[in-house]
């Protein structure tokens, strides 16, 4: 037996006792005011036990709702997190056989995927030819991949679709070029895919807008801005801001290495005269800035900085 409950037992015995005690002192008086008394408690006692017992079963009611939808949160978690796993499972093989064996259908499935969750430029990705000043944008475009031959400077040239049925020596004489340099190409596409959709998912810890081009290892070209995605930048050139993308405010010294830095030009470089003449750059502590990448000059920009300002930085003509 509970204390509790041994407590409301003495305490009705006593008040029983207490009426009994009223009545023998004041006699057949004391009833009325007894009867009162106890219709009053009655009255008053009924209703809040009939509160009391409705409350508590809609809270035992609550109570179970709120762990039945614990339940179903829980089990849609992890159906969640299993298709999930399940769905960077199949990218991964695609992604591994795109690379082996290029095909049309391949290429069409991870652009599409990419684009779909902001990976990659609407418009499509631009592939650098080895060795040559002509770049590959492949893109998807009713469930085909629609491949445009661009300049240094974002001009158009030839647009082929490859379709499921086209070989890879068909596109690359559509497009006059070598069947290696397609395939080439396509790898590096699917290179590049790789980088976008591992750094939009979260695996790989980068921050990248969406991809247009990687120029090399270093660098890669996104809708907002030049981003390093081997390394974090430990020295910050003169007259250039370095900041990283992780947060307002935050010191681009104070991130960790597998954070990226983007690249803004505040004022013309010092020594600039130095480069219009032709002599190499000061090297900086990461390294120098590779060739391929565009240097500002001044305030004239090199073919390379025209193709991303005008074609890649939010003022693309369209095709």
């Amino acid at each position: 037996m509970s204390s509790r409950f041994l407590a409301s037992v003495l305490a009705t015995a006593f008040g029983l006792v207490m009426v009994i005690w009223g009545w023998i002192l004041q006699g057949a008086e004391y009833l009325p005011n007894l009867l009162l008394q106890v219709g009053s408690s009655l009255m008053l006692a009924v209703p809040l036990l009939a509160l009391g017992r409705t409350t508590e079963r809609r809270v035992r009611r609550t109570e179970q709702h709120l762990a039945d939808v614990r339940d179903r949160l829980d089990n849609l978690d992890e159906i969640t997190s299993e298709r999930l796993v399940d769905r960077h499972r199949q990218r991964e093989l695609l992604l591994r056989a795109a690379e082996a064996e290029p095909t049309s259908e391949r290429l069409q499935v991870l652009l599409r995927e990419a684009s779909f969750i902001g990976a990659v430029d609407p418009n499509g990705v631009r592939v650098r030819l080895p060795e040559t000043a002509r770049w590959l944008r492949f893109a998807e475009a009713d469930r085909l991949v629609r491949i445009t031959e661009e300049r240094r400077d974002g001009t158009p040239g030839d647009t082929v679709r490859w379709r499921g049925d086209d070989s890879v020596k068909a596109i690359a004489t559509a497009l006059r070029l070598r069947s290696r340099e397609v395939e080439s190409a396509a790898r590096e596409l699917v290179r590049t895919l790789r980088m976008a959709l591992s750094a939009r998912t979260g695996d790989s810890g980068l921050r990248l807008g969406p991809v247009i081009e990687v120029s090399n290892k270093q660098w890669a070209i996104s809708t907002d801005g030049l981003h390093c995605v081997q390394r974090l930048c430990t020295s910050k050139p003169t007259n250039w801001s370095a900041r990283t993308r992780t947060g307002a405010g935050t010191s681009w010294r104070s991130r960790g290495s597998t954070e990226t830095c983007s690249l803004r030009h505040t004022e013309p470089p010092r020594n600039s005269s130095r480069r219009v003449s032709g002599e190499p750059a000061p090297s900086h502590r990461n390294g120098p800035i590779p060739p391929q990448l565009p240097v500002l000059v001044g305030n004239v920009p090199s073919p390379d900085v025209r193709s991303v300002s005008r074609r890649h930085m939010g003022h693309r003509t369209g095709y």
